[in-house]
Parts: C-alpha cells; structure tokens; sequence
C-alpha cells in the first residue's frame, strides 16, 4: 500500500504502534518530547548515540571523499593539469542538478585562478555527452574533461575523447550500464562493489564532494584556508538545490548537506543566489526545501526545459548583481510559460487517457506526441503519476523518434524496469524513481507492455493510498518544547517526510467557519480536555458538513505549524474521522 502524505478525502490511516518503554528512554537521553522521541524510533532510531547524530546533522556526518574508488587518480590528474596549466573542460546537464554541480566545479576553478571551457546541453541535445562534443573540446585544446551529473554510461562519447589523448574524469550519480567507459576515473556511489557508504548522493553533492577533496589534497593536510573553507560552504546552497530538486532521499549525507546548505542560501551575499531568495516565502529565517522544490527549483529548470541552461550558470557564477537580477527576471518569465506549455500537455496526455479504456487500464502510463514541448515531458509525467497513481513515461516525437521522460511511484524501481526493456531504447539512463529514454516512436506500444509486466510483477501500486502517522499525541503535547525538536528533524522531504500526528477524541470548541475567498479552506478550534489548538484546514471546505457533523467527537490527523500572522502554534489538518470509542 502506498503512504500518502498530502491532502485527502477521508481515508484509511497507517496508525503507529505503541511506542516501547525504550522510546521514553531515548527520549530522556536525547532530551527530546516523548512525541519527537517516538518520530525517531518511528524512523529507525533507537539509541540516544545515534538519534543526536541525526539531530545535530554536523559536518562530522560527512563521509571522507576518499572512499569514492578513483578519487586518488582524478585528484593526481587535475593537479597534473594545473600544475602544466592544462586546459580542463566541464561537461554538465541541463536540470537543476546537473547546473548546480556545473557552477560548483568551474566555480573552484575560478577560485583557484583558472577558468574551465563549459558545455551545457539543451534537452533538444538530449541527456548526456555527445562524441562531437568531446571531439570539440579535444580540437579546442582540452587535455582533460570533467563530466558532472552524466557520463557513467557515456561510452561512446568518452571513446572519441580517449581517442584523441584527452583524459575523463566522470563524476556521476546514475545507475552505470553494463560496461564502464573508459575513463580515467568514474566517482559514482553506485558502482558495483563500491565501498562509499552513502549510494544516494547526487551529481551536485559528488561535484562538492571532488571539490572539497581536491581543495584538502592542495593543502598538503594544512588546514584549510578560510576562502576554501568559505567556498565550500557556499557550495552547500549549491549541492542543496540539486538534493532537492532530484527529490532524493533526505538522509545521511544529504540532509546534511541540505541543513547546512539552506543556512548557507539565506546568509549568501553571491549576486545569483541573493536573486533567487527574492522567490522564496518571505517569512523569517532560512529558505526551506519546500521553497527551493517548488519556487526556486521551477525557475532554474525553465531554462533547460525551454531554451539555453547556460542563463542558469551565468546567474549562479556571475559577480554582477545586474546581471544575476536580469537572468532571475527572465528565468520568472520562461517559468510562466513553461507552466502555459506544461498545462497545455498534462491536458491533452489525461484526455489521451479518458478516451481509449486500453491506455487508462494499463498499469503503466506510456504516451507521446509530436506537438509536447521535450523540456516538459518529464514534469507532465510526474503529474500524470500524480494523477493515476502509476508509473509514466512522457515522450515528444519528432522525425519518428521518441524522446521523453518518466516518474515513478513508491516501492517501483524504474530504471531497473527499464533495464528489462532495454532493447526497446536507443539510449535510456536514469535511477529508481526517474528516467530518461529515446526509442523509435513505434515502439511506444511495446514500452507500454513491457512496463506494465514490470509493475503487474512487483505488485507496484496497488491498493489504495493510505495516510502515514507518525505518532498518536494528546493536544496537550502541541507546544515550543515540540516545536523546537521539529526544527531538529528537519528539513523534511523525500525520506523524511514532515511528521504527521493523530489526536483521538477530540472536540470542534466555538464556531467553525469557512475561509477564503471562494470559503474553500476552515477555521476552527480543536478542544481536547484542558487542551486547546486553533487549527486550519485548507481545502476542505467541501467537508464543512461531515466536520460539523462530527464536531463532537473526531479524530484529527494533523501537521504542528506556527501562524505566521498570530505567531501561535497551530494543527493544519491533513485528515478527519468521526471518533468510534469516544471514550
């Protein structure tokens, strides 16, 4: 069964179990709430060693870049270069990750005196390295290249530079492919056999990663210098965006880099990020990953998806506060029609589906057309998955050949489904929950068959969705004292989700009322002996009626939030259900 963790309709809860003694015992020694105790032993967390480790989320948590096989060779190779003044060049990707890991090296090179040639694909270009593009930055004098968030199945590309005396350096977070390019050395997290203890970094988090490795093997185990301490911790903002914005998981290593990097976004004095903070909600203290997933991160895609990334780069990498501010402006322009462009296609693919009972029953949704713009496919699938609870794959035709992406759903490997399908593709890549393919356009039917074998023998998706608890709390417990632990598990997103709680028996106190222009959220006051919470319910005004209904006795699911306008803490309910045992 899948766990949902928006709104819903009233539905099935995934309730807790009682937490053990234990769960009080770590709550002591981690001087948490007996609530935020019963979150971490929820999440796996049992000893107080071990759970104020996860709280503390400090730099000691990071693993030495040492480990990743192949970093000792492309330290001694990038050395090499600056040490003969080399030209090195830096292959990047066109989403927020691949630009965030882009601006993260040629911003290093910068510091250190050089300047690195930079290439950046469109989605008209496709994923990854090309072969033409290496051989030009072979013929432009490149002895060595750099690939960020590609090149761990870029074989054919990296043959062509290898075959001009030009070395490669990948540095990768993708799932490799049968057989390994031959490059000089491959960083990845998921190489077979790898001893990294972390596989779910991403291309921005493993561009810090050589940068942090490269700066320490130039200091000959000195300290560090504070520009090389201050770089890299400006670099966390960085290898933030592109955490969040590849929805992977926030644990280990990533959500310390996303802790410290949203604190390092807010403080930043660098003209581009100062432009994107201009996006994000304008409440006190740090950006969250929310703002950074569906404000900033949009924005910095709409580049890629509609026209040149390299406006992306520019603005991250310019010292020019005009010019950072004139690329944000026009990035908010290209988002608005990225959004008219995507609108228009999410439409037409849910009309597809309505229309032909074979697309809508199968238990993959696999779609292409010529007229989808490729720079929305992938957003236009992950709204498709949104809206039928299935793996999708969006394509864009042109010329007989397709070109698209897809999502996937909880518990549904993708890119493992794909590898079974792997004689369908010209070319695919990707990890468990996103993927990017090319086919002949027709073969989509094929693809559609072969998935939704996939997804029928992993039993995916089916059943449906249920609501995930993490603790069963009195209203009582709603105070600082939990709201400061809350701050502590964050920040929440993918793999760790913000903490839902349930309260039983509960009592609607006062008048509950609607709100809203359109009254389509309520007000009102939770009630639960001594205890009282003021509580919103945003889209809920069709329940007016049953809440009322229930309004003395119910069971409220609920996140624990501070009003922005009354400062008072308050429960945003997610779900309601009239109480059975009100006793």
């Amino acid at each position: 069964m899948a766990r949902r963790r928006g709104k819903t309709a009233a539905g099935e809860w995934d309730l807790p179990a009682t937490p053990p003694p234990e769960a009080e015992t770590l709550a002591r020694e981690a001087g948490v709430t007996n609530a935020a105790a019963a979150i971490l032993w929820g999440r796996g967390l049992r000893g107080a060693r071990e759970a104020c480790a996860f709280l503390a989320a400090d730099w000691k948590g990071l693993h030495d870049p040492a480990l990743l096989p192949g970093m000792d060779v492309a330290l001694k190779r990038l050395r090499e270069a600056f040490a003969k003044n080399e030209k090195v060049a830096i292959h990047g990707d066109y989403d927020v990750d691949g630009l965030a890991a882009t601006a993260i090296l040629s911003s290093l090179f910068r510091l250190l005196g050089r300047t690195a040639d930079v290439h950046l694909p469109t989605r008209q270009d496709g994923y990854g390295p090309r072969p033409e593009v290496f051989r030009k930055f072979a013929d432009e004098g490149a002895r060595v290249i750099v690939t960020v968030d590609c090149g761990v199945t870029a074989n054919e590309a990296i043959e062509a530079a290898v075959e001009r005396g030009v070395d490669v350096i990948v540095t990768d977070h993708h799932e490799p492919g049968p057989t390994l390019p031959r490059a000089i050395a491959i960083l990845n997290p998921k190489l077979e056999a790898s001893p990294y203890p972390f596989r779910e970094i991403t291309g921005a988090g493993m561009a810090f990663k050589l940068a942090w490795a490269f700066l320490k093997s130039l200091s000959g185990g000195r300290p560090l210098e504070p520009a090389a301490r201050a770089f890299l911790l400006e670099a966390t903002a960085l290898a933030a965006f592109g955490t969040i914005a590849d929805v992977a998981p926030l644990i280990g290593e990533n959500r310390i880099l996303v802790r410290h990097g949203l604190n390092a976004f807010h403080r930043s004095e660098r003209p581009g990020l100062r432009a994107l903070r201009g996006f994000c909600d304008k409440r006190a203290g740090p950006p969250t990953p929310v703002d950074i997933a569906f404000r900033v991160a949009p924005r910095l895609n709409a580049a890629g998806r509609l026209g040149d990334p390299r406006i992306v780069w520019e603005m991250l990498t310019t010292d020019d506060p005009k010019v950072a501010d004139a690329h944000a402006q026009a990035l908010e322009d290209m988002n608005r029609e990225r959004q008219r462009i995507e609108k228009s296609a999410t439409d037409a693919a849910l009309r597809m589906l309505s229309a032909d009972a074979s697309l809508a029953s199968a238990e993959a949704v696999v779609l292409g057309d010529p007229a989808w713009h490729p720079g929305v496919v992938g957003i236009v699938a992950a709204r498709i998955v949104d809206a039928t609870g299935k793996p999708a794959i969006i394509l864009s035709i042109e010329d007989g050949v397709a070109r698209g992406s897809g999502r996937s759903i909880p518990g549904f490997d993708l890119h493992a489904a794909l590898c079974e399908c792997r004689g369908l593709f010209d070319s695919f890549g990707g990890h468990a929950q996103a993927a990017g393919v090319r086919l002949p356009a027709d073969r989509l039917d094929a693809l559609r068959e072969q998935l939704s074998s996939a997804v029928r023998r992993a039993g995916a998706g089916a059943g449906p969705a249920r609501l995930g608890i993490d603790a069963v709390i009195p209203l009582s417990s709603i105070s600082k004292d939990l709201e400061g632990d809350l701050s502590r598990i964050a920040p929440f997103g993918e793999g760790n989700p913000e903490p839902v709680f349930a309260a039983r028996a509960v009592e609607i106190a006062g008048t509950l009322r609607r709100m809203g222009a359109d009254g389509s959220h309520l007000r009102l006051v939770l009630r639960q002996g001594r205890a009282s919470v003021p509580a919103v319910a945003f889209r809920m005004g069709e329940r007016f009626d049953e809440m009322k209904a229930a309004a003395s006795g119910l069971d409220a699911a609920f996140k624990v939030r501070r009003n922005d306008w009354s400062k008072a803490l308050e429960a945003e309910l997610i779900d309601f259900r009239a109480t059975e045992d009100k006793s």
